[in-house]
């Protein structure tokens, strides 16, 4: 399974915007934010159940987190997320440690892209 190299895709708001259906910065605002909060969230709960050897959680979390990921445009962090649950799912070899390591890298790295985002869409609203 190939990871996208892509952190954040260069149309990101455009295909926001086609997902939600909406254009309105403010709600566009809104699910970046809640990405960027729950992703903080969720990437914090894969590594400890990492640390904690539950693939279970491990699993979850990186399922979650491959959608709400796939929907803010992070395709580097949906596809890693997605490697992680396809070889927990089906019981594969994988570096759990550098999987998880991948994710949250990609995962910080799409969050500071976001931000960029943000300040523009927030300019919209001045």
């Amino acid at each position: 399974m190939t990871i996208p190299t892509e952190i954040l895709r260069s149309d990101a708001i455009e295909w926001l915007t086609d997902s939600l259906g909406t254009d309105e910065p403010d709600i566009l605002l809104d699910v970046i934010q809640t990405f960027r909060s729950d992703g903080a969230n969720l990437v914090a709960r894969m590594n400890d159940a990492l640390h904690q050897n539950d693939e279970q959680i491990l699993f979850r979390t990186a399922h979650t987190l491959k959608s709400s990921s796939s929907i803010v445009g992070a395709d580097r962090l949906s596809g890693a997320c997605e490697t992680l649950e396809w070889a927990l799912r089906r019981k594969q070899p994988l570096d759990f440690v550098d999987a998880v390591a991948q994710i949250t890298d990609a995962f910080t790295q799409a969050d500071q892209k976001l931000i960029i985002e943000i300040e523009k869409l927030e300019s919209k609203l001045a």
